[in-house]
């Protein structure tokens, strides 16, 4: 929610900042998708990307994650990966349901994302 004292033209403006630089952002292309880490002046790709969603696991569940992660080629790739860590960790550890229910639900919405990936994500 937003303040109601702040003038609708600095909010205008804010917008417009921020659509630019998504923008140019959209015109970025990586080698690979992963951490960047900075080595003597220079940037590189040396592991695979953290999501907030693995760092949950790898906290709540002592499950370490990022070890094994290399960097992804693509994009799909990586999604991939997201997708298959998610359905691991709904197929072995019970406390990420509330109950059966739950349970179909949760896989159903990952097997429709599973499906949905190619026509969602560039292969390029």
């Amino acid at each position: 929610m937003l303040r109601d004292d702040i003038d609708p033209a600095i909010l205008v403006d804010f917008y417009r900042q921020v659509a630019r630089f998504l923008l140019e952002l959209a015109d970025v292309e990586f080698s690979s998708v992963g951490t960047i880490v900075e080595e003597e002046d220079m940037f590189g790709v040396e592991s695979g990307p953290t999501s907030v969603k693995m760092n949950d696991i790898e906290r709540q569940d002592g499950i370490s994650l990022r070890a094994s992660i290399k960097p992804f080629k693509t994009t799909t790739e990586f999604f991939e990966h997201v997708l298959s860590l998610d359905m691991e960790h709904l197929r072995f550890h019970p406390g990420s349901v509330r109950d059966r229910e739950d349970a179909r639900r949760k896989y159903r919405r990952l097997r429709k994302l599973m499906n949905l990936l190619p026509r969602l994500v560039d292969p390029a």
